[in-house]
């Protein structure tokens, strides 16, 4: 079924929404008291933010007690859980912005991946969950109304030069991913003292659906050492959001680095590129993408020569972002 999850966590692993709405627009109303008068005069000042409402219910699939309703992201690996850990985890889902991905049903268009009906971050306006009585097992019907986020986004510009596919060390690997971790420092001004809901990759085109448009995320303090990362995903043209939990929360002042680690074993997938200027571009090898990020990585020995990162090509690129 398309994937659907809100943060850490995905309906997908038990039940969908039943029914999604929006996105909605309602006008602001204001009431004028008049004196003497029946009523009062209405004016509309504006619109609301675009609200988009999930409908469903937390139920297990087999209609057991023990039986899995969803999945809850923790570290860089889905758990599945039941009703009424799935009841009381999305009631405490709350706090900050949230990823929210909805995949539509026109899935693999054309063969260039997963298409996205929704894709970016929204912060929980309303959350009703109650409970069905007469049922030998937890049945919990939720209502959930969201509301689109304004996330702060720290990360590396876009470059204008294209790889030198002879240079040192982008030869190594022909600018792929395949076997390799490539990271960048932080290049937007002094960081803040935040806390880092999710990460974000954008790729204009991308190849997706098979174990050749894989992608995740991590991130290490200037000391090169590891501090999250994010469980695997497929990649679609556009951004792709890496929902994190445990979230992290950067030190003021200090700079960070993202790294990337890919499936692309080739350019028709996603290379990359870089540009002269900015910050240091790092790269390791001999990476196996199934592992986890090393907890240490990128010696003084491996920062290249290019810059901060842009893709192989005009119409494939990559840029990272913090979102807090």
């Amino acid at each position: 079924m398309p994937l659907i999850q809100l943060g850490p966590y995905t309906f997908s692993s038990g039940f969908n929404p039943t029914i999604i709405e929006g996105p909605v627009i309602t006008p602001n109303v204001v009431e004028h008291a008049t004196p003497q008068r029946l009523g009062s005069v209405t004016e509309i000042l504006g619109y609301r933010q675009p609200t988009i409402q999930l409908d469903g219910f937390l139920a297990p699939l087999t209609d057991l007690i023990s039986g899995v309703v969803g999945a809850v992201l923790s570290g860089t690996s889905y758990i599945a859980v039941h009703a009424d850990d799935a009841h009381d985890f999305i009631l405490g889902l709350r706090s900050g912005a949230q990823p929210l991905q909805i995949q539509s049903t026109d899935e693999y268009l054309s063969g260039l991946g997963p298409t996205m009906f929704e894709n970016d971050f929204f912060f929980m306006g309303d959350v009703t969950v109650a409970m069905e009585g007469g049922r030998a097992y937890p049945y919990y019907p939720y209502s959930i109304t969201l509301v689109r986020a304004y996330p702060r986004g720290y990360g590396n510009s876009s470059g204008l030069l294209l790889a030198d596919q002879s240079a040192i060390p982008l030869a190594l690997s022909g600018a792929y991913l395949s076997g390799y971790i490539r990271a960048w420092r932080l290049i937007s001004g002094t960081p803040q003292g935040v806390t880092v809901a999710g990460l974000g990759a954008y790729c204009p085109s991308a190849l997706g659906g098979n174990g050749s448009g894989l992608m995740k995320l991590a991130v290490y303090n200037s000391g090169r050492v590891l501090q999250i990362q994010t469980a695997s995903q497929i990649i679609h043209s556009g951004w792709n959001y890496f929902p994190v939990r445990p979230t992290y929360t950067a030190t003021s002042g200090a700079q960070i680095i993202l790294a990337m680690k890919g499936t692309a074993p080739n350019n028709s997938w996603f290379g990359f590129a870089d540009r002269s200027g900015g910050l240091d571009e790092s790269y390791e090898s001999g990476i196996t993408y199934s592992n986890d990020f090393p907890s240490t990585f990128l010696s003084a020995a491996t920062l290249s020569t290019d810059r901060s990162g842009y893709y192989e090509t005009g119409r494939k690129n990559i840029a990272f972002v913090l979102v807090v």
